[in-house]
């Protein structure tokens, strides 16, 4: 792990929250008002905020993890290919 991934991470992570709070907390905000009796009251949901923080730290870790992964997979792929177009017949 370097320093680049935890910089990725840190951008995935603020890029998810910020939209996540866009989607629900701007654009379904009236939805989610005329159905409030099938949810949690505010205070109350208030109290698992921290969890929802946790949650997305460790989905866009994850997320950040694959793409790191895919990408030297298809690094060490593409200079096998390249390795094997130069080696003599």
């Amino acid at each position: 792990m370097n320093k680049r991934f935890f910089i990725a991470w840190l951008v995935v992570f603020i890029v998810w929250f910020a939209g996540d709070f866009v989607v629900h907390g701007v654009l379904l905000h009236a939805d989610y008002a005329s159905l409030a009796n099938l949810f949690r009251r505010e205070e109350e949901a208030q109290n698992f905020f921290p969890l929802m923080i946790l949650a997305h730290l460790l989905m866009s870790g994850a997320w950040s993890g694959s793409m790191r992964a895919a990408s030297r997979r298809s690094r060490g792929s593409a200079r096998a290919s390249a390795t094997a177009s130069q080696s003599p017949s």
